[in-house]
């Protein structure tokens, strides 16, 4: 009998289709017999926990590779005797990879750098990642969805274990293992969804790694078992569909065998060519991998939306598409994973901006979170309007990931830099952010996140981490400088601005009524940024830390907060960028209160150093203190080595002061307006459409008139810029049956001050609308950003603007 089981599981192994499994099973006499299938996780409502996992299949591809992770550290841990659960065991995934990959030993973990994948030698990456593997095998794009196959080397289940941990769903069986990742028990079955239709079909295969010391006494531990998972449409009194799994007599099939192959092998491009003496290997049948079913190690392929959504990976995964024999032991068909902030960090001389990745630290709640910041580089060419460099290692949608251990729980896109309240527009392309929420309590993460690991609940605590995240963001130099540089690159000024200047003069002169439309102005001011700073050059040990706002007077500096209000305090400094976060000889600061000695450190974010200036910010310090209270503030920067080099220490006293009252309703106020700088985009020019092309938000070609963009987060018309398209296809008609070189430039000069004007007054009204509406609605992760509406809007006006523009405007 076992090898008739063999030969079926080998079979199962090879099957790329449902018709193929449905007439296995039906030939070895189990499809139709109901007796041998058991409900999974031996529920009957089982549906109700596999439909409410994750809503994409990236994400629940990416929890079946992390549970390999988490098998892959447990084997190793059980190996060595260790009980997972002990003292002695590791007490996180990174300090579990020190010592089980590293060889630390346990009371010798730096976690500055021990168990950080982005330092190995790609030896080791080579090696430990032949021990978990994703591989594509079946149907080619144009046929259909691939299979993909989730191979590990780590601990494996023995038969009779299946229905306590493969297959089981809500039980406990890691949840007091601090190193793994896996905590829910899902058993990974969000991927279930995602498997080829109608019977969502995934196949289990695996053996327990023998070295493990047994526990009990175990019949089948040495033998490998297998079953397939099956969707059942509901049938009789069901109200939903019903997971089963192939379990004859309640039991999963089982045979001998000393090695099976699971793995891929590279040489000959079988998908399970090399043998291992145990593990697990998942197959999810036809798997929905989305539109880009192209070789999977491909650029934007299956490999690079894994790696985003697991953005710091605690072990390597080998990646190979078996579909393409031909191009087997080709780079094209194999990569090693290590999700893309490591990819990152190892490669970010040829894809960041210089100095980046900036880290800081936000606090929330009481509890520091680290933030990293990418900036890529732009394009090589501004004229390719193909994908960015960002777009090939992170999506859209994926801009901002909120992670723990390196799995993303929660994402925000790119529209989350272009809100008023961060205003990085020119940077929302080429930007990517990154909130390590693994230090968060188990409380708070149970609080925030869903348990499918997608998406945030709306709580309290979620919307505090939205708007520090957001502060760090606008206040940060590095990123602030690098959106004026973008910006600068693009806008420019010229005629066309004096021209829509003496236009709305004339207007507000000849219309006062149009002074509140416009946000109140008559006097327009050119904006001017100041100019830049010369070059900062860093110090790897500091030799001040000075305290800059509020300013120190005999050693100690004062000022005043109300209680809502949120504490900024600013140092100057000329220690290098990353002094508190690199890894050799980091610096440290801590803050307490200077009578208690109670540390207060946790309740700030801190921002910096940047080209010499750190900021650190409070948000919720003073809650429970009195008017007229005040906190006397320590503030101590040190490194590693103080009798060197002595630490720097500033105090600050802070007064609890009167909340603001409200004001008295405003009276008229002074006129003034600041323009948005406008700048004209030729087809080939310097901007060119090339230059302000967005693929899939804002594309810019012949039917584009007008596009903005955020160049601050401030909320007035001049927080824009405006790019106007003068090779719209309707201007272009209209110069052709120009009869004059003096009607194409009447026709251009109406065309800029049509655009111009209506766009003014399109910011205006939405920014008059989020003012009126003061908070009534609910709050969103961004407000709706006004540029989707100028560009619709204009788009759509285009065709009459050069035949009624006329009867509007004089002729200049």
């Amino acid at each position: 009998m076992t090898d008739v089981n063999k030969q079926l599981c080998l079979a199962l192994m090879g099957a790329e289709s449902g018709k193929e499994i449905i007439d296995l099973l039906t030939d070895a006499g189990y499809w139709e017999d109901s007796s041998a299938w058991r409900l999974l996780g031996d529920a009957e409502n089982n549906f109700s926990v596999v439909g409410s996992q994750q809503s994409e299949p990236i994400p629940a591809l990416v929890e079946k590779i992390v549970n390999s992770i988490d098998a892959l550290l447990l084997g190793e841990c059980r190996a060595r005797g260790i009980d997972p659960e002990s003292d002695l065991a590791p007490k996180s995934p990174q300090q579990a990879v020190a010592e089980f990959f590293e060889n630390r030993l346990h009371g010798e973990f730096n976690p500055a750098q021990d168990g950080q994948i982005e330092y190995w030698h790609e030896d080791r990456v080579r090696e430990v990642a032949r021990h978990l593997t994703v591989t594509a095998s079946g149907a080619k794009p144009r046929e259909g969805n691939p299979s993909v196959s989730i191979a590990d080397g780590g601990e494996g289940q023995s038969p009779d274990e299946f229905p306590n941990t493969l297959l089981s769903l809500t039980k406990s069986n890691k949840l007091r293992i601090p190193f793994v990742q896996g905590k829910f028990n899902m058993g990974g079955t969000g991927a279930l969804q995602f498997c080829g239709t109608p019977q969502n079909f995934q196949l289990i295969v695996s053996k327990r790694r023998q070295d493990i010391p047994a526990t009990d006494t175990d019949p089948r531990r040495g033998e490998w078992g297998f079953t397939i998972v099956r969707r059942d449409d509901p049938a009789g009194s069901e109200r939903s569909s019903v997971y089963r799994y192939l379990a004859p007599d309640r039991a999963v099939l089982s045979f001998h065998a000393p090695e099976l192959g699971i793995f891929p092998d590279e040489t000959t491009g079988q998908p399970y060519g090399r043998s291992s003496s145990h593990g697990t290997l998942i197959k999810l049948y036809a798997y929905q991998v989305g539109s880009n079913r192209s070789t999977i190690t491909r650029r934007g392929g299956l490999f690079r939306r894994i790696d985003a959504a697991l953005s710091r990976a605690i072990l390597p995964a080998r990646y190979l598409d078996t579909r393409y024999p031909g191009k087997q032991g080709t780079q094209e068909s194999r990569e090693n994973g290590f999700g893309v902030e490591t990819l990152l960090h190892r490669r970010r001389a040829e894809l960041l901006e210089p100095m980046f990745p900036h880290v800081g630290e936000i606090s929330v709640d009481g509890e520091r979170l680290t933030v990293r910041a990418y900036a890529f580089l732009p394009p090589k060419s501004t004229r390719s309007t193909g994908r960015r460099p960002a777009e090939l290692y992170r999506s859209r949608s994926n801009a901002v990931l909120f992670l723990i251990n390196g799995q993303m729980h929660a994402a925000q896109d790119t529209r989350f830099f272009a809100s008023s309240r961060v205003g990085l527009d020119y940077l929302r392309q080429d930007l990517f952010v990154t909130v390590d929420c693994t230090s968060l309590s188990r409380r708070s993460r149970e609080d925030l996140f869903m348990n499918s690991r997608d998406r945030m609940r709306d709580v309290p605590l979620r919307r505090d981490l939205v708007t520090a995240l957001e502060e760090f963001l606008r206040d940060h130099p590095a990123l602030q400088a690098l959106n004026r540089a973008r910006g600068d690159a693009l806008r420019s000024q010229n005629e066309s601005e004096h021209a829509v200047k003496s236009l709305v003069e004339q207007l507000l002169k000849d219309h006062p009524e149009l002074q509140r439309v416009l946000l109140g102005g008559r006097a327009i001011r050119p904006i001017v940024d100041p100019p830049p700073p010369p070059p900062f050059k860093g110090k790897e040990f500091p030799t001040f830390f000075s305290l800059e706002s509020p300013k120190e007077k005999d050693g100690i500096a004062s000022t005043a907060t109300a209680r809502t209000s949120r504490l900024r305090l600013q140092f100057r400094t000329n220690a290098e960028d990353g002094y508190f976060t690199r890894l050799n000889d980091p610096g440290s600061m801590s803050i307490c209160d200077a009578e208690t000695g109670r540390e207060l450190t946790q309740h700030f974010s801190r921002t910096g150093p940047v080209s010499g200036v750190c900021t650190i910010v409070a948000r919720h310090l003073l809650a429970e203190r009195q008017v007229g209270d005040v906190v006397a503030l320590r503030i101590i920067v040190s490194d590693n080595n103080p009798k060197l080099r002595p630490s720097f220490e500033s105090c600050v006293r802070v007064t609890v002061k009167e909340e603001a009252s409200p004001p008295n309703p405003p009276s008229p106020p002074a006129p003034k307006l600041d323009l948005p700088v406008v700048t004209e985009v030729w087809k080939t020019g310097s901007p060119g459409w090339a230059d302000l092309h967005d693929s899939e938000e804002f594309v810019f070609n012949h039917q584009t008139a007008v596009q903005i963009r955020r160049n601050s987060s401030g909320a007035t018309v001049a927080a824009f810029d405006i790019f106007i398209n003068m090779d719209n296809a309707n201007l272009d008609r209209a110069r052709r049956r120009a009869r004059s070189p003096d009607e194409i430039e009447m026709l251009n000069t109406r065309w800029r001050q049509v655009f111009e004007f209506l766009t003014l007054g399109f910011i205006s009204d939405h920014s008059r609308s989020l003012a009126e509406d003061n908070g009534k609605k609910a709050e969103q992760w961004y407000e709706e950003s006004p540029g989707s509406f100028v560009y619709h809007a204009t788009r759509s006006l285009a065709p009459l603007v050069p035949v009624l523009g006329s009867l509007f405007i004089a002729k200049a």
